[in-house]
């Protein structure tokens, strides 16, 4: 069906059309191009032949070129911020002399200058250090964000220029650094979710920060009444002790009994379904440790239970045998409120720089901890799990565990454990090298030195059809990627590590639709979840990174991007929703008002679904926002926004079908919105005993807030335009006019329009009538009948900063924010605009 906007933008006829940045700013640039003085210039002679001095010009590039007041101040004017502009650029910034029209023409060069001082200032870094690559630096403060000797997501469609001589792998370098104000500085690679998100679309970024901003003073309230917090480590020094005695003394008044502590290491051997680890520990070593270093009292307690009294270790004081019976506790017992005698003991244990700890019991505290933090404590970037990891590496290797373990350790078992819970403490071990990569974007610490996969011992050459084998094959593809990720001599492929990462999924883990389908979801293994969202997390890692890197904005990848995110959104909250029934059958005693945890198999869907959340929702938004700011794929949205083809049950999206955005955006909202209907809001209200879901609802809600906000001006402009063409083309009374309207809607075909432009040698999208206007008539104007598109863009961009910044600043002005974290009901209702 042919919208009224369609039939009459028809007739126009394409001219003088330049693209526009991620901002809606014409002439390419990211946000308004920069400005300078001109001292330089050639200076223009005047008719006596006299030459006339140019006059400085202080104000920058944007301002002069719309004459408004510039203040000119740096890095940018008040002017650019409020338009929300990425760059405020002076002339002075360049290294060169330029023409004044260079900066302040119509039809700015700043991109191309920029582009010159680049390459000059890498042939002078060239010729400085002939021997060094100079990296791509991505540097970020708690503030403000700033990418240096790179450009952001702006929006350009072509090809990505040649690389820099000597710059052989982009991606290597890839990295984004967060420093607080505070001092605290973390580094995150190119598959972190910070790097994709900072580099993907400045604007969102900048939007997001700032209402985050409103919602951290209610998260912090809500941390403070729950006694939440990421620094409870540090916190532990300002605690005196409960009472005098030893640590271990004071850790035994809050172990339950000697016979429920017996039941609880039973109960994790016995059920395999939420308990991952045990196939670590063997459990006879594990009961005789029990037997021989808890000791219990006496006395028995009146029902007919003995209390732990006090905690042995044996003449070489290793007290991880101990330790790792007390990370049993914790995991199924303590869950997030671990007593601070015992975190003081396991932070002890884990800091302590002697040789003399090199027990195969420190790996499996190790390993047993870092489950513990991923199921129960904040970190949805997995920064505060990066301590663990490197102390994990330290002790395996150390320990041996690389090397051919059923040769080394064959007649240890007695000491060290079952020679099948050794390879799986070096498999665990290898799992979680790989997830800290993946999570914080720093190199694999495991390296081919370590795991040779071509020795027949290798841990990962497993060809079996278990849970086990698929994650093995899994990681030794994955990890192969990885590495030529962060190889500087070789160009990685990363389009065709998404398809053998596809293929992977479509041959090992069956039909992708039981996963999407929230009626199928319950025939799938559960444990598989985690090998999915882990090959989907990182497929997502590459689409990013060719979409920011190499500026790849096709038709194709579009379509293919968008499909990766519904796919993410539908397989985390159908693992969600699934953990709550089987909890809800299972252990119903959990979903007690007083019960303050996450029930077993909840806690456990954090870990399987591998970040993914996170990652997903900020980059998908992210592009929504990029294309919503955007006006040169066509002013209006109505086509685009239309809901036609959408199926779950590929990764990719067929060539002669289109996902459009409006698709995209209904089935995300449809998706999300399940976890606030399933369960009469209980699953809501279990979710708020987990800090970590609440952080992601607040998150989702952010993200759809400024969704919202954006798409609801997005309209406005553009019916507040065509109304206004409406009257100035078509001369019909209002009557005949709606009639002849109504006709077009009845015989037109549906249509709708390619959003991206069409990567070449690839099959034509769906054909569609052009939306761009090129010319209106201009009132009052005989000379001059006629604007050009560039012109029109201009205008309807102007409209749409100026209505978008007033609304949203009416959004950030509101005083309260509180639903964010107190409103377990749950609403479901979409913001305006959607």
């Amino acid at each position: 069906m042919k919208r009224t906007s369609d039939a009459l933008l028809e007739n126009f006829q394409v001219a003088d059309a330049t693209p526009l940045s991620d901002n809606g700013n014409a002439n390419g640039t990211a946000g308004g191009d920069g400005g300078g003085d001109g001292s330089n210039a050639a200076r223009p002679t005047s008719s006596n032949g006299n030459k006339k001095r140019n006059k400085l010009i202080k104000s920058c590039g944007f301002c002069r070129r719309r004459k408004l007041r510039c203040d000119q101040q740096k890095p940018m004017c008040s002017t650019c911020i409020s338009r929300n502009l990425v760059d405020c650029q002076y002339a002075e910034e360049f290294n060169k002399s330029v023409e004044k029209k260079a900066i302040y023409g119509t039809f700015s060069n700043v991109e191309l200058l920029k582009k010159i001082d680049d390459l000059e200032n890498k042939i002078r870094t060239l010729e400085n250090n002939r021997n060094t690559n100079s990296p791509t630096n991505f540097v970020c403060s708690s503030s403000n964000f700033s990418l240096l000797n790179s450009t952001t997501c702006g929006g350009s469609t072509e090809s990505p220029d040649p690389l820099p001589n000597g710059v052989i792998n982009p991606y290597a370098d890839r990295y984004y650094v967060q420093c607080k104000h505070s001092g605290r500085s973390i580094i995150y690679g190119p598959t972190s979710m910070r790097t994709q998100i900072s580099s993907t679309n400045w604007g969102f970024i900048a939007k997001y920060k700032q209402l985050w901003t409103k919602v951290k003073v209610e998260r912090n309230i809500w941390k403070k009444n729950n006694q939440k917090t990421m620094c409870r480590e540090l916190c532990l020094l300002k605690e005196s002790s409960w009472e005098p005695g030893p640590l271990l003394e004071q850790i035994c008044k809050f172990l339950p009994t000697y016979e429920k502590i017996f039941s609880i290491i039973d109960h994790v051997f016995d059920d395999e379904v939420i308990n991952e680890f045990n196939i670590i520990l063997d459990k006879t070593k594990i009961t005789k440790d029990y037997i021989d270093y808890f000791m219990p009292g006496k006395e028995a307690l009146p029902n007919g239970e003995r209390p732990i009294v006090y905690i042995l270790s044996n003449s070489k004081n290793n007290y991880y045998k101990a330790a790792v019976i007390l990370m049993i506790l914790c995991l199924r017992y303590f869950y997030g409120n671990i007593p601070a005698p015992l975190e003081k003991l396991l932070i002890f244990l884990n800091g302590t720089s002697t040789e003399k700890v090199f027990y195969i019991e420190r790996a499996q505290m190790l390993i047993l901890l870092f489950y513990h933090r991923e199921l129960h404590s904040f970190g949805g970037d997995g920064s505060h799990l990066l301590n663990i990891n490197e102390s994990l590496f330290a002790t395996v290797t150390t320990l041996g565990l690389h090397l051919d373990i059923r040769k080394i350790f064959k007649g240890e078992e007695q000491s060290m454990g079952s020679l099948e819970s050794l390879e799986n403490i070096w498999f665990m071990a290898i799992l979680i090298d790989y997830t800290m990569s993946s999570h914080i974007g720093k190199p694999l610490m495991i390296n081919k030195f370590y795991l040779d996969e071509t020795q027949e011992y290798c841990v990962l050459n497993d060809e079996s059809k278990t849970y086990e084998g698929k994650l093995k094959r899994y990681l030794k593809m994955a990890r192969s990627m990885l590495f030529a990720l962060y190889d500087r001599e070789k160009f990685p492929d990363l389009k065709l590590f998404s398809k053998q990462l596809t293929s992977f999924v479509e041959e090992e883990l069956g039909p992708l639709g039981h996963y999407t389908d929230e009626n199928l979801a319950v025939e799938v293994p559960l444990k598989e979840t985690r090998i999915i969202c882990m090959a989907l997390g990182l497929i997502l890692s590459f689409y990013a990174l060719v979409h920011s890197m190499l500026k790849v904005r096709t038709f194709e990848s579009k379509n293919n991007t968008f499909q990766l995110v519904l796919i993410n959104f539908s397989i985390i909250v159908n693992t969600t929703i699934r953990c709550f029934l089987i909890d809800k059958e299972r252990y119903p005693e959990c979903f007690k008002p007083s019960y303050p945890h996450l029930p077993p198999t909840m806690a456990m869907s954090m870990g399987l679904r591998a970040g993914l959340f996170s990652k997903t929702l900020v980059f998908f938004c992210s592009l929504i926002f990029f294309k919503l700011t955007l006006f040169e794929n066509g002013i209006c949205l109505s086509n685009d926004m239309e809901c036609g083809w959408s199926d779950l049950t590929s990764i990719t999206v067929p060539l002669d079908k289109d996902l459009s955005m409006g698709t995209a955006m209904k089935l995300y909202t449809e998706i999300s919105d399940r976890l606030f209907n399933a369960g009469d809001k209980l699953l809501v209200r279990t979710m708020h005993n987990s800090p970590q879901f609440i952080i992601e609802l607040a998150i989702e809600r952010t993200s759809r807030t400024i969704l919202g906000n954006v798409l609801e001006f997005r309209k406005m402009t553009e019916e507040t335009w065509l109304s206004q063409i409406r009257q100035e083309l078509d001369p019909l009374p209002t009557e005949l006019r709606s009639e002849q309207e109504q006709h077009h809607q009845h015989h037109a075909p549906l249509n709708r329009e390619a959003s991206l432009p069409q990567e070449p040698g690839s099959p034509a999208p769906p054909s569609a009538p052009s939306t761009d206007p090129t010319t209106v008539p201009s009132q009052g104007d005989d000379k001059n009948p006629t604007k050009s598109q560039s012109e029109i863009i201009q205008m309807l961009t102007d409209e749409f900063w100026t209505n978008y910044n007033l609304g949203w600043e009416e959004l950030i002005n509101q005083s309260e924010f509180s639903t964010m974290f107190n409103d377990i009901e749950g609403s479901t209702a979409e913001p305006k605009g959607w």
